[in-house]
């Protein structure tokens, strides 16, 4: 390890018992730590807030103090870039984390929450680090629960059956910061499965096609006997997402998944499609006889 790394975990276990979260409502949670020096620069020092409102709206501000003039540094949790500021001719400079990111911010792509943030100069050198507390919001037994909400699925934690009677998605362990429900869509009442399918001798062609979905990006398997594919994500257009299987080189290079020549298969041939959310829940499935030719 080098030198400036050892000195900044020494320092991070004295921070660290001084953090206290403090709770601002039910709904909000505030953490703050002062960013202590390492001894590379004896002068410096810093703040750190994180602000978490509705468990999944956040904002994470760092502050460096008696830092060099003009100089750039980077901000790493643990271990990993996530940002950097350039300090002006009083030594001072900031970088702010938000989940929705205003003029300035940087989107919040992290947890904060027991992680160790380090402030290193253009050297190499760690000048500043904090370690905030680790606040699980998940009680055992507990998951990630999107919920619909007209402004757009909410994160809530709740049990898995809590969450299916609340008509939310299982989206599994896990934190709301940043907000996981973002990319998963809510339940789909309506939704339907369109699949066509056709076999060859030397081929296998396969359409899934999703209707009547929630707004956001979906997955779609295929399955025949023993042989199961994935398709990767898609996003909706309209209410709609289509997807496409192919053993044809040209229809696979034109974006389709590939799959065997043989794939298709049973008396008479069979494909189950499945729409499935990024998480993994079923939204809408159905079994055809495929075309054989």
């Amino acid at each position: 390890m080098k030198k400036s790394a050892i000195i900044a975990l020494a320092v991070v276990t004295i921070v660290g018992v001084a953090l206290r979260p403090t709770a601002a409502s039910a709904r909000s949670e505030t953490d703050k730590g002062s960013l202590a020096s390492t001894g590379v620069d004896d002068d410096a020092s810093g703040d750190a807030k994180l602000v978490v409102k509705n468990k999944s709206d956040g904002k994470f501000e760092i502050k460096g103090k008696k830092l060099d003039r003009n100089a750039t540094y980077e901000v790493l949790a643990d271990g990993v870039l996530v940002g950097q500021f350039t300090t002006g001719n009083g030594g001072s400079g900031r970088l702010r984390f938000r989940s929705h990111p205003h003029s300035k911010d940087v989107l919040l792509g992290f947890d904060p929450r027991g992680a160790l943030i380090v402030v290193r100069n253009a050297a190499g050198q760690d000048v500043l680090a904090v370690q905030l507390a680790d606040n699980d919001d998940l009680s055992d037994g507990d998951v990630i629960c999107c919920i619909p909400e007209d402004s757009g699925p909410e994160c809530e934690d709740r049990t898995p059956a809590q969450c299916a009677i609340e008509g939310g998605v299982n989206a599994g362990a896990g934190t709301c910061t940043p907000n996981p429900c973002e990319s998963i869509p809510p339940p789909s009442a309506n939704a339907t499965v369109t699949i066509k399918c056709e076999v060859r001798s030397n081929r296998s062609r396969i359409s899934v096609d999703g209707n009547n979905l929630a707004r956001g990006s979906y997955q779609a398997t295929a399955t025949s006997g023993a042989n199961s594919a994935t398709a990767s994500a898609k996003p909706t257009v309209g209410d709609e997402v289509e997807f496409d299987f192919d053993s044809d080189g040209g229809d696979i290079a034109a974006g389709a998944t590939a799959i065997d020549a043989a794939f298709i298969q049973g008396t008479p041939p069979q494909v189950t499609g499945t729409i499935v959310t990024l998480s993994g829940g079923v939204v809408a499935q159905a079994t055809v006889d495929c075309v054989a030719k």
